[in-house]
């Protein structure tokens, strides 16, 4: 009975073992597809993490500002013994203390009230760099994950030419020495088999760096991605006219809008020093307790202050006028930046948009001709076989149907890339938008 028992506990052991271990391996097998790199990325990618505390940081600039707005109370104490070097006999050493308390509330003062909006304004700043800053990730982990699946499939392609080319040469040698192939033959299929070996070095040294790169951003090894799949429909972008994208950028834009309001802390600046001029009024009191006035002992002393301070710059050594110089030129200055950050959003619309419409093209055409070329390579192969076609006709129809391949898988993943790069630029890229590029994907 207890040999029967502890089968039994055997069996659910295994069994439950064994469960487990399916369900782990079929975790860690899962391929990886875009959205899963970009959650990695973002726990990882230590660029973005440091626009993020960037804003953070930001967050107390108000907080810094209106503090010069409020109340100011100080205590100040001092203790200690003054020890006369020359003077009278009757002067004799003694100990001194002085307590005082001071309050100071600012009643009139028009560049902390516009340091304060101005601060403000630097967390909106903050803001629009750290969305540029996550919508950039979005792109560069897109980049570099259709960067890595391009390199995949260009070398998967080159291996199955080069298995082609192989089986060829295998079969030119074997009637080479029956006198139905030529020495021309032999050294056109070698040097064919030569280059493509060549070929396949370069691209995989491309894969391992597209790998890489892709590994710096989620912070470990890429082991298998989701690959695209086939049936997927690349359509026509809508808006269908670049200016439509530009306006769209104008609106959306963190980037323009960050130097947008680089423009408004400008202007309020130039403001701010225009008012540097006028009194400064601020209430004030004070208590103050002491043994000692200057330098002579007395009994304690203590007393109280109530009243308003006006500060009025009478001349300041042509300080203030510089900076209103400074500020009138840095107005300039970021409306300057702003025009050029501006034309630059222009000219990315202008490539990405057309990029798009080619790559479009492109896949149209591809299909077409990849569609052509596998006809025209079957067609071939039995123009050999009939003795109408030679072994070069082959070879060539061949490098034929690879090359359409490999344009065709080109087109689509610039297609793709492409299409994000236009979002990013315009500010209008988001979840929706990944989400709908991962569900191209298999996995």
């Amino acid at each position: 009975m207890r040999n029967i028992k502890k089968k039994k506990l055997k069996i659910i052991i295994i069994l439950f073992s064994t469960i487990f271990l399916f369900f782990n391996f079929y975790k860690n097998s899962k391929a990886l597809d875009l959205l899963e790199a970009i959650k990695k990325a973002k726990k990882y990618d230590p660029r973005l993490a440091s626009v993020f505390y960037e804003y953070k940081a930001s967050l107390t600039y108000p907080k810094q500002a209106r503090a010069n707005l409020l109340p100011q109370i100080n205590l100040f104490y001092t203790r200690g013994k003054i020890n006369y070097i020359t003077a009278p006999e009757y002067y004799l050493d003694y100990y001194v203390y002085n307590f005082k308390v001071n309050f100071q509330q600012p009643l009139f003062d028009i560049p902390n009230w516009i340091n304060y909006y101005q601060n403000k304004i630097k967390v909106n700043m903050e803001k629009e760099k750290l969305t540029d800053a996550e919508l950039e990730l979005i792109k560069r982990v897109s980049d570099a994950y259709f960067n890595l699946l391009y390199a995949e499939d260009y070398l998967k392609v080159l291996e199955e030419e080069k298995k082609a080319i192989q089986k060829e040469l295998q079969m030119i040698k074997k009637l080479y020495k029956t006198g139905e192939a030529t020495k021309v033959d032999i050294n056109d299929a070698e040097a064919k088999y030569s280059d493509i070996l060549f070929r396949i070095i370069e691209a995989e040294k491309n894969y391992y760096s597209a790998k890489y790169n892709l590994e710096k951003l989620i912070g470990e090894e890429p082991k298998e991605l989701a690959k695209i799949s086939e049936d997927v429909e690349f359509k026509e972008i809508i808006p269908s006219k670049v200016e439509e994208w530009i306006n769209i950028a104008k609106e959306n834009s963190p980037i323009l809008q960050y130097y947008s309001y680089a423009k408004e802390i400008a202007e309020k600046e130039y403001y701010k020093q225009l008012t540097t001029a006028l009194p400064k009024i601020d209430f004030i009191a004070y208590y103050t307790k002491s043994t000692a006035v200057e330098y002579i002992r007395t009994a304690p002393i203590s007393y109280s202050f109530i009243g308003i301070q006006l500060n009025l710059p009478i001349f300041t050594g042509g300080y203030i006028s510089a900076k209103k110089q400074e500020a009138r030129e840095n107005i300039v200055k970021a409306e300057k930046d702003y025009e050029k950050t501006f034309l630059n959003l222009k000219q990315q619309i202008v490539d990405y948009f057309f990029n798009i419409k080619t790559a479009l093209a492109q896949i149209y055409t591809g299909k077409i001709n990849l569609k052509a070329s596998q006809i025209a390579l079957e067609s071939t192969k039995k123009g050999y076989k009939a003795g109408i076609r030679t072994i070069v006709d082959v070879l060539n129809a061949e490098s034929n149907y690879y090359k359409a391949r490999l344009n065709l898988i080109k087109a689509k993943y610039d297609y793709i890339k492409n299409l994000i790069g236009l979002k990013y630029v315009c500010g209008i890229l988001n979840y929706k938008d990944i989400l709908k590029i991962n569900n191209w994907l298999k996995k």
